[in-house]
């Protein structure tokens, strides 16, 4: 009976762990366009089903100015793009985005060389963030363009200039776009449950990967089960095909997790074939008897 019911918890919260991650995402970024051009974020709706814009908010890494997308009832198509413009004077340009362009009362000043552009809900919860720079290139009216929609935002690997002759693709698929997952991964925990009361046994687990593919930049989440990520390991770094990593049940601030269940989630970004792997595992944090 009781790991029935843990079964049933645990597919809960993987299902409520899917639906946080299948929000609004950036897409897109033109910080730089050409002369008498507007800077614009695109955003992509990847879910299965529409979303209500009114309320969302972009930022800059000026974060205590964050800008309403819209005041009103916006829903975001499901499968869609809308493009967030400084003005309106994008549709010079695009005059096919007509009914996928927002103009809010302002506009976050995007620096041209260093900057993040920040996404926030209308509960004002932070979506995503991208810290774009000199590793994503762009600029002098070339875009940035996100490589997998399924891999995080602040992965810099998961950011490419655009590679069409008009050097953005708004409304649109990306230029770089690739949805290709790769097969037979592992990931594994041990031990599951563990408990970190520092009393010298199972005080932290052990998360062993295995990917299919000889180099890949690896990133590593902890989520808990409301889908808030609490814990990154690798940022993106370059890994063989296996590797391990040690968590003590902290946070990145480095304060102790609550007992419970998290949802360990890798992802692989494979550069030179621009394939993408995902794979996801639970672990319960627990405690003494």
């Amino acid at each position: 009976m009781f790991l029935s019911i843990r079964y049933f918890f645990v597919t809960f919260f993987l299902l409520r762990f899917a639906s946080s991650l299948s929000q609004v995402i950036l897409n897109e970024i033109m910080f730089d366009p050409v002369a008498d051009e507007p800077e614009w974020i695109e955003l992509h709706n990847p879910t299965d089903h529409q979303i209500d814009l009114q309320g969302w908010r972009i930022a800059d890494a000026d974060t205590s100015r964050k800008i309403i997308i819209a005041d009103t009832v916006a829903i975001f198509p499901l499968s869609g793009f809308v493009v967030v413009s400084e003005d309106s004077s994008i549709l010079n340009r695009f005059p096919f985005l007509q009914d996928q362009v927002y103009v809010p009362k302002a506009f976050p000043r995007l620096n041209n060389d260093f900057d993040t552009v920040f996404l926030f809900d209308s509960s004002g919860i932070l979506i995503e963030y991208v810290a774009y720079g000199n590793n994503q290139c762009g600029g002098n009216g070339i875009s940035i363009e996100r490589i997998s929609p399924r891999v995080s935002a602040d992965d810099p690997t998961n950011w490419s200039p655009c590679v069409s002759i008009e050097g953005a693709t708004p409304g649109g698929q990306n230029s770089v776009w690739t949805s290709t997952i790769l097969p037979n991964a592992t990931l594994s925990v041990c031990p599951n449950p563990f408990s970190p009361d520092n009393d010298g046994f199972e005080d932290v687990t052990e998360i062993t990967y295995h990917l299919p593919v000889k180099i890949a930049h690896v990133n590593l989440h902890i989520y808990d089960v409301h889908g808030r990520r609490i814990r990154t390991f690798m940022g993106g770094t370059m890994s063989g095909s296996q590797g391990s990593i040690y968590w003590d049940g902290r946070d990145d601030q480095g304060r102790e997790s609550s007992m419970g269940i998290y949802i360990i989630f890798l992802e692989a970004l494979e550069s030179m074939a621009g394939e993408v792997l995902t794979v996801k595992r639970t672990v319960v944090l627990g405690g003494k008897l």
